[in-house]
């Protein structure tokens, strides 16, 4: 049995990011005995033989992992994604942040001994599919997913049947990058107590970033920068019923605050900011935010006198023991620039925000 399996394994040489079968997961070795993961955050590195990595496989993993961005400007996928042949693996290869590997019965053979005695468990139970994921194997804050199936066909559904766990099985790895870089200038700690004591919430505001404008219920911070402007801002008021959850309500609600604070030129009151005119494309989601109910917005925002414009994220959500409404937002301004991780910086900070009792 364990030979006949051994013929259905695809393609792994020596030095591949499998364990060996002596050897335990390294998901449980001390990854900061390790290198940092090479690559950059949202990309996806395929290993897969040429010869299969082609035609339905190729499409099916492009509309996995090629999806756009949502409220993005311009067209930017959810991961860039390249592929390799198992022999072209090299040491800054292995040690890719996101890798999935991908085999069927027809893939080229290799030593079943590179696998991990507990994948061999696994297999000999049902050698027909196989799915499994480790972490921090030859890098620190690695992801490495393993696909099997016995053929192209139930490969493909496999990829289609479980997109979404897929999409979301390099988030956390990515997430620990992105916070990093966030707030490589640490949070000052003198906003967030003024932050509580002004307002009851705080937020993790990065270091560089700056109070652009305060009144009684609302504060914006903004970064801005050579070839990006980035704002962060919070807005809350009496909450009334659930109606204004809805997309109409929402829109509706974000214009009539950005025109009363939000203006290109602060000496021109015709520059405020809005939401674009055509917001079919604005998308709502109800989420777990922090453990509250919360709706989050994706969409484009723009100037109303002069041309400039990017995407925000927004969550709306309530203070039940205060019947509080609570808007927050970030926005980005980086006209030719790619904007997928910047957003993600800004979801980071917006994630931050914690309610405080009374002080």
């Amino acid at each position: 049995m364990l030979r006949s399996i051994s013929k259905s394994i695809f393609i792994v040489i020596a030095g591949l990011l499998i364990v060996s079968c002596d050897k335990s997961s390294n998901e449980n070795s001390n990854p900061n005995n390790l290198p940092r993961a090479a690559g950059e955050v949202s990309q996806l590195m395929i290993i897969a033989d040429d010869n299969q990595y082609s035609g339905m496989v190729k499409e099916t993993i492009g509309q996995v992992f090629g999806v756009n961005t949502p409220g993005l400007p311009r067209p930017e996928p959810i991961y860039d994604v390249f592929q390799i042949p198992p022999q072209r693996l090299n040491r800054t290869l292995r040690e890719m942040r996101n890798v999935l590997i991908l085999a069927t019965s027809k893939s080229p053979e290799e030593v079943l001994e590179l696998y991990s005695s507990e994948a061999k468990e696994e297999l000999k139970k049902d050698p027909s599919q196989y799915f499994s994921v480790q972490r921090n194997v030859y890098s620190k804050n690695q992801t490495v997913g393993l696909l099997y199936a016995e053929n192209e066909a139930l490969l493909i559904k496999y990829l289609h049947d479980n997109k979404e766990k897929l999409r979301e099985l390099y988030v956390p790895g990515d997430l620990k990058v992105i916070r990093s870089r966030t707030y490589a200038n640490q949070p000052k700690k003198s906003v967030a107590e003024q932050l509580i004591k002004k307002h009851q919430f705080s937020m993790q505001i990065p270091g560089e970033y700056m109070l652009a404008k305060e009144t009684d219920n609302m504060v914006w911070f903004r970064n801005a920068l050579d070839k990006a402007d980035y704002s962060i801002w919070a807005y809350y008021t009496d909450y009334k019923d659930e109606s204004v959850f809805t997309k109409d309500s929402l829109v509706a609600f974000r214009n009539r605050i950005a025109k009363e604070n939000f203006y290109v030129d602060p000496k021109d009151p015709r520059t405020y900011i809005s939401t674009e005119q055509d917001y079919s494309d604005v998308e709502i989601d109800t989420v777990n935010f922090n453990n509250n109910f919360a709706v989050e917005m994706r969409g484009l925002w723009r100037s109303n006198y002069v041309t400039m414009g990017g995407p925000f994220l927004s969550y709306t959500f309530v203070d039940q023991s205060r019947n509080r409404l609570y808007y927050i937002e970030g926005f980005l301004y980086s006209p030719g620039l790619d904007q997928r991780n910047p957003m993600k910086r800004i979801e980071i900070i917006l994630r931050s925000f914690k309610m405080h009792e009374e002080k």
